[in-house]
């Protein structure tokens, strides 16, 4: 009779050959065959993680070779037990996914711990029991145990003074080969002075406004930089579908008015200017996700789009619009704070920089100030502590009258960007021009100074752009 340990090992073995890219979890991949009561459970895992590791997307052709090898003696057993397996994971489809997989690695997990922890009691029980160990040998041995076993499933790294002065030289080398090109500057001019280091990786940045301030056009400007540097972005979009974020990139860099750009068609006289734009566009790396709000699910597509296009910079429309399957007893505030906590995590393990857009409580509206503070990031929790970058965006036009409203000839205004915290850097402001019938930001031009042009932008970029 199957206990309920081996149903847990079953299960996630199904649920990996129903989607071997499950392995870009870490709590997945982290579990090896030692982890596994049933031996048939194990093999098969570690064949299926073998496969991953080749990046192979498509096992058939491959289990039954990687058999032979493993278990020669008694391959068409196990060959014959992997059957079984995906006529059970075919049978659970539409419930075995991510969320499952992670719950059921979580009790092989345990157990393995538990049964650790009761093999080495017993074995401290005899050992105590022999009048020739001494006390002090015993309780020698139970520490050192104890401390083995927490080894086991902890993600804590320690390191000594030694080892954190060479990681700090190894830094100090990778940014003197790298160059001005290991901080990903956003080429912004007065905003670049101000964010010292950049895009750089392992980071948190959170980017507030409240409505109307343009912190979407934004990031998708900050992205479209980045990737015409060729540096891989993902813009992971929770609120915008993919037509309406084409639309903004293609009438931000063409300098197309927005809406001509939604109805544009071949007899339009912008078509010639249109067809360079998005012909420019579509070489550049940046990739759009759309769908999904699940925090687990968008941590998976992180780890795949890292591993797979190279992606160096992450940006999240929004933080307040993700959703986890895991939190129905926590408040709203304590499940955002998760979700920070997550990302920030995931910055540093993947070496990348992560950059989400928050909503800002309507606080903001009662001062006479109405420049954001940290206090008034929405569901703030953890955010304010996670984060190693708050930034805010800030159009006091928003707030005026038409009569008193500055609009410049060309229709851009005044954006303020503050930077209100920055781990390693000073706070500081700076102002960008924002012209919204384009969805740009550009650099504010000096008195009597005009904006550059689109081909003037294009030929200075010519030297970096590297397609």
């Amino acid at each position: 009779m199957i206990n309920e340990f081996e149903e847990s090992e079953k299960t996630l073995v199904s649920c990996v050959l129903l989607n071997i890219n499950l392995f870009e979890k870490k709590e997945i991949f982290s579990i090896t065959l030692e982890h596994f009561e049933k031996h048939e459970n194990g093999i098969i895992f570690i064949v299926l993680k073998k496969a991953f590791q080749k990046g192979l997307e498509e096992i058939k052709g491959f289990l039954v070779p990687e058999l032979k090898k493993i278990v020669p003696d008694n391959w068409e057993k196990y060959s014959k037990y992997g059957t079984e397996c995906w006529k059970f994971a075919k049978k659970n489809n539409d419930t075995f996914n991510a969320a499952t997989a992670s719950y059921h690695a979580e009790i092989i997990r345990d157990n393995f711990l538990r049964k650790k922890m009761i093999s080495f009691s017993e074995n401290i029980k005899q050992m105590a029991k022999n009048p020739s160990k001494s006390s002090t040998e015993l309780l020698n041995l139970l520490e050192n145990g104890i401390e083995k076993i927490s080894d086991i499933d902890s993600n804590t790294r320690m390191f000594s003074a030694s080892e954190m002065v060479n990681y700090k030289l190894d830094d100090i080398s990778r940014k003197e080969g790298l160059g001005e090109d290991y901080y990903i500057r956003s080429g912004f001019k007065e905003f670049d002075k101000l964010f010292l280091e950049g895009f750089a990786g392992s980071k948190l940045t959170i980017i507030g406004a409240r409505p109307a301030m343009g912190k979407s056009a934004f990031t998708l400007n900050l992205a479209e930089r980045i990737a015409k540097k060729g540096k891989g972005v993902l813009f992971i979009s929770l609120e915008m579908g993919k037509l309406q974020v084409t639309d903004r990139m293609i009438a931000s860099d063409s300098e197309i008015n927005l809406n001509v750009v939604k109805r544009i068609d071949k007899a339009e006289q912008a078509q010639e200017q249109f067809s360079h734009t998005i012909n420019k566009f579509a070489k550049i790396p940046f990739y759009l996700s759309e769908g999904s709000s699940n925090i687990e699910e968008i941590v998976l597509d992180i780890r795949k789009m890292v591993k797979r296009k190279q992606i160096k910079v992450v940006i999240i429309d929004y933080l307040q619009l993700m959703t986890s399957s895991g939190s129905k007893w926590m408040n709203r505030a304590q499940e955002v704070g998760t979700f920070s906590r997550t990302l920030k995590i995931l910055a540093n393990e993947l070496d990348i920089h992560i950059v989400a857009i928050s909503q800002l409580t309507r606080e903001v509206e009662k001062r006479t100030d109405k420049r954001p503070l940290m206090s008034d990031i929405r569901e703030s929790g953890s955010i304010e502590q996670d984060a190693d970058t708050i930034i805010f965006l800030y159009r006091e036009n928003y707030y005026l009258s038409e009569e008193e409203k500055e609009i410049r000839e060309d229709g851009g205004e005044k954006v303020e960007v503050i930077i209100a915290k920055q781990r390693e850097g000073t706070t500081g402001n700076c102002v960008l021009l924002f012209r919204g019938n384009i969805q740009r930001f550009d650099d504010f031009p000096e008195e009597g100074q005009m904006i550059a042009s689109r081909e003037e932008r294009e030929s200075a970029l010519k030297d970096e752009f590297p397609f």
